[in-house]
Protein backbone atom coordinates (compact mmCIF):
# COMPACT_ATOMS: atom_id res chain seq x y z
CA UNK A 1 0.00 0.00 0.00
CA UNK A 2 2.31 2.76 0.60
CA UNK A 3 4.90 1.60 -2.43
CA UNK A 4 1.86 2.40 -4.15
CA UNK A 5 1.08 5.69 -2.79
CA UNK A 6 5.07 6.72 -3.41
CA UNK A 7 4.44 5.59 -7.09
CA UNK A 8 1.16 7.34 -7.11
CA UNK A 9 2.80 10.69 -6.00
CA UNK A 10 5.79 10.35 -8.33
CA UNK A 11 3.97 9.64 -11.23
CA UNK A 12 1.83 12.93 -10.41
CA UNK A 13 4.83 14.72 -10.00
CA UNK A 14 6.49 13.18 -13.40
CA UNK A 15 3.98 13.65 -15.43
CA UNK A 16 2.86 17.27 -13.75
CA UNK A 17 -0.98 16.51 -13.77
CA UNK A 18 -3.78 16.86 -11.44
CA UNK A 19 -4.48 14.55 -8.74
CA UNK A 20 -8.00 13.70 -10.29
CA UNK A 21 -5.99 12.73 -13.34
CA UNK A 22 -4.37 9.48 -11.81
CA UNK A 23 -4.50 6.11 -13.37
CA UNK A 24 -6.81 3.76 -11.86
CA UNK A 25 -3.66 1.62 -10.99
CA UNK A 26 -2.93 3.97 -7.80
CA UNK A 27 -6.43 3.83 -6.69
CA UNK A 28 -9.28 6.31 -5.82
CA UNK A 29 -7.14 9.61 -6.40
CA UNK A 30 -9.16 11.46 -3.49
CA UNK A 31 -7.84 8.90 -0.87
CA UNK A 32 -4.00 9.41 -2.89
CA UNK A 33 -4.48 13.04 -2.38
CA UNK A 34 -5.92 13.30 1.18
CA UNK A 35 -2.62 10.78 2.22
CA UNK A 36 -0.48 13.00 0.58
CA UNK A 37 -2.33 16.69 2.16
CA UNK A 38 -2.32 14.59 5.55
CA UNK A 39 1.78 13.30 5.41
CA UNK A 40 2.50 17.20 3.85
CA UNK A 41 0.76 18.62 7.22
CA UNK A 42 2.13 16.81 9.36
CA UNK A 43 5.60 17.81 8.34
CA UNK A 44 6.79 14.16 6.60
CA UNK A 45 8.10 15.47 3.92
CA UNK A 46 9.88 18.51 5.46
CA UNK A 47 11.82 16.10 7.78
CA UNK A 48 12.62 13.55 5.34
CA UNK A 49 14.17 16.42 3.38
CA UNK A 50 16.51 17.18 6.04
CA UNK A 51 17.15 13.96 6.65
CA UNK A 52 18.64 13.66 2.80
CA UNK A 53 20.47 16.75 3.46
CA UNK A 54 22.22 15.03 6.35
CA UNK A 55 23.45 12.56 4.14
CA UNK A 56 24.51 15.17 1.84
CA UNK A 57 28.06 16.87 1.53
CA UNK A 58 27.08 19.58 -0.79
CA UNK A 59 23.87 20.76 1.20
CA UNK A 60 25.28 24.08 2.13
CA UNK A 61 25.76 24.59 -1.21
CA UNK A 62 22.78 25.34 -3.31
CA UNK A 63 23.06 24.16 -7.24
CA UNK A 64 19.33 24.07 -8.55
CA UNK A 65 16.52 25.44 -7.19
CA UNK A 66 13.78 24.02 -9.34
CA UNK A 67 10.11 24.80 -9.74
CA UNK A 68 6.97 23.72 -10.87
CA UNK A 69 3.04 24.88 -10.90
CA UNK A 70 0.50 22.93 -11.10
CA UNK A 71 -1.84 23.47 -14.33
CA UNK A 72 -1.34 27.03 -15.92
CA UNK A 73 -3.29 29.21 -12.60
CA UNK A 74 -1.48 32.14 -11.09
CA UNK A 75 -1.51 32.25 -7.21
CA UNK A 76 -4.69 34.12 -5.94
CA UNK A 77 -6.30 33.96 -9.08
CA UNK A 78 -10.28 33.08 -9.28
CA UNK A 79 -10.32 32.82 -4.91
CA UNK A 80 -13.61 31.60 -3.82
CA UNK A 81 -14.88 33.04 -0.80
CA UNK A 82 -12.79 32.18 2.67
CA UNK A 83 -9.97 31.05 0.40
CA UNK A 84 -8.13 34.55 0.79
CA UNK A 85 -5.15 33.26 3.10
CA UNK A 86 -4.80 29.97 0.93
CA UNK A 87 -1.66 29.86 -1.53
CA UNK A 88 -3.95 27.92 -4.33
CA UNK A 89 -4.79 29.32 -7.23
CA UNK A 90 -8.01 28.06 -9.27
CA UNK A 91 -7.19 26.07 -13.15
CA UNK A 92 -9.31 24.09 -15.58
CA UNK A 93 -7.46 21.11 -13.75
CA UNK A 94 -8.91 22.41 -9.98
CA UNK A 95 -6.77 24.07 -6.97
CA UNK A 96 -3.02 24.46 -7.78
CA UNK A 97 -0.15 25.65 -6.26
CA UNK A 98 3.25 26.58 -6.64
CA UNK A 99 6.31 24.06 -5.55
CA UNK A 100 9.99 25.03 -5.08
CA UNK A 101 12.31 22.20 -4.66
CA UNK A 102 16.16 23.16 -3.37
CA UNK A 103 18.55 20.55 -4.27
CA UNK A 104 22.53 19.89 -3.28
CA UNK A 105 25.13 19.85 -5.49
CA UNK A 106 24.32 16.48 -6.31
CA UNK A 107 20.92 16.66 -7.58
CA UNK A 108 19.69 15.43 -4.35
CA UNK A 109 16.52 17.55 -3.00
CA UNK A 110 16.91 19.24 0.42
CA UNK A 111 13.64 21.11 0.69
CA UNK A 112 10.40 21.57 -0.65
CA UNK A 113 7.89 24.58 -0.18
Amino acid sequence: MTFCFLRAVHYFTVHNITWRALPLDFGNWNSVWKRFSRLSNSGVFEAFFEALAGLSETAGIIQMFDSNRGPGSCLGSGLQRGQQNEALGRSKGGFSCKIHIKCDLEGLPLALT
